[in-house]
């Protein structure tokens, strides 16, 4: 290992204390994306948390260390030479949805659903608490985040018709 994957490996321990968090170094791309095609990434972060999130992005800001946010990696296409940076996969610890229920007196009824969940597990989630607005999503093999990112629609509808509001973090 380089020295710069060394020192750059005890500054993620530092920040990387959960339990859930991980990260690899030359993880094959392949491995996460849909079409299974793709180099290494020079480094692989799944953050635990919302605060080693924040800390890997302010690691990676101060070493100069180019990053990527990956979510399901569906329609990715990766170079065999890989990305000579961060990826930031959303996937593992970050996957979740559950109905939250606001006011019940005026039946509103609200889906919260983190930035790895697969918008077609949403959509489904959705149509079983009898919720419409989601049904285009159904189809859409992408996550969460990555539908917000893209504003991702079909059939006439997008996320934005459906979005309540959401929770990002500024870098």
């Amino acid at each position: 290992m380089s020295e710069f994957c060394e020192k750059l490996e005890e500054k993620l321990k530092e920040v990387m204390t959960s339990e859930r968090g991980s990260f690899r170094f030359m993880e094959p791309m392949k491995r996460h994306t849909t079409f299974r095609i793709g180099g290494p990434a020079a480094v692989f972060i799944s953050p635990g948390s919302e605060e080693e999130l924040r800390e890997v992005l302010n690691l990676l800001k101060e070493e100069n260390i180019p990053w990527t946010i990956l979510g399901n990696g569906s329609n990715l296409l990766v170079s065999d030479e890989g990305f000579k940076g961060a990826v930031i996969s959303m996937s593992e610890g970050w996957a979740y949805s559950g109905v939250l229920r606001e006011d019940e007196k005026a039946g509103k009824t609200l889906i919260r659903a983190g930035a790895g969940e697969l918008l077609s597990r949403t959509a489904r989630l959705a149509m079983e608490c009898s919720l419409t607005g989601m049904e285009f999503a159904s189809g859409i093999p992408g996550t969460i985040g990555g539908a917000l990112v893209m504003n991702a629609g079909a059939y006439g509808s997008e996320i934005c018709n459906v979005l309540s509001r959401a929770k990002v973090m500024a870098t």
